[in-house]
């Protein structure tokens, strides 16, 4: 699910094989935004991710695709993008292949920069890290970056999980502080705007979804027997889960007041 922070009326929510939707404030019903797509690319039916432009509530970035489509489907993956809250869609062709065909879902696969909306990072789990300064040009240019220590993943074991910017510093326009996240991996932080990445000590393993607040803390979900839902506030990692004995499935961070944070339990470990 993505709420716009600036505009509540802008949400949508994403399934894993029945579409993505945006929610209708006058009808209170939730519309098919997928709906225009072709039915023969399947693939599309499975959301991944979604980002918002912080800035610009009429942009909308989703992440569709999966692995198989069964018998007869052309499956599809790929980052499509939106100037109209869903109306219309654009395939930004990232390079590299935005599925994980992961047992535990991965929430944090796209991120807009909240001090430049031109420039989008994307994971690609099994590939890694891309970037775009130009994410609103009809033919967006993708960049790799280098995590050091992380190769293309052939299995779920070292897949990288997920990206999360701090935005409270610039630096030529664009925000300093860049994390991403591996599933085995722990996570890794770059304060040169993505030129570099340095592995944090003592960071969690088995991250799943992170998420930054205003103040440039950055929050992380993680298995619980690595600490669950843990706060990272620039030198020092400690837990916040509501309750240690247990996993979560997500998490959300009110975007109007940091100290507000919302947590989905798992029924099981």
């Amino acid at each position: 699910m993505a709420i716009h922070p600036a505009d509540s009326d802008a949400i949508y929510i994403g399934t894993d094989v029945g579409g993505s939707y945006r929610y209708n404030h006058l009808t209170e019903e939730w519309e098919l935004v997928t709906n225009g797509l072709s039915q023969q690319n399947r693939g599309y039916d499975a959301n991944q991710a979604i980002a918002l432009d912080p800035k610009d509530p009429d942009v909308v970035y989703m992440a569709l695709g999966n692995k198989s489509g069964g018998e007869g489907v052309i499956v599809k993956n790929g980052i499509l993008r939106s100037f109209d809250r869903g109306n219309t869609w654009t395939d930004i062709n990232v390079t590299g292949t935005i599925t994980a065909d992961n047992t535990k879902p991965l929430q944090s696969l796209m991120s807009v920069d909240p001090n430049n909306g031109n420039v989008l990072y994307a994971v690609c789990p099994y590939e890694g890290l891309y970037r775009t300064r130009n994410v609103r040009d009809k033919v967006p240019v993708w960049e790799k970056l280098n995590i050091p220590g992380f190769t293309a993943a052939s299995d779920l074991k070292n897949i990288m999980s997920g990206v999360a910017i701090d935005g409270s510093e610039t630096e030529s326009g664009m925000s300093k502080t860049i994390y991403v996240s591996t599933r085995t991996g722990g996570v890794y932080r770059s304060d040169d705007c993505g030129t570099s990445f340095t592995l944090l000590e003592e960071s969690p393993k088995t991250v799943t979804m992170m998420q930054t607040n205003k103040s440039g803390e950055l929050y992380v979900n993680a298995d619980f027997q690595d600490g669950g839902i843990l706060k990272y506030d620039g030198k020092n990692w400690s837990s916040v889960s509501p309750f240690k004995d247990r996993g979560y499935c997500s998490f959300a961070i009110n975007p109007n007041d940091e100290k507000v944070i919302a947590a989905a339990a798992k029924t099981d470990l």
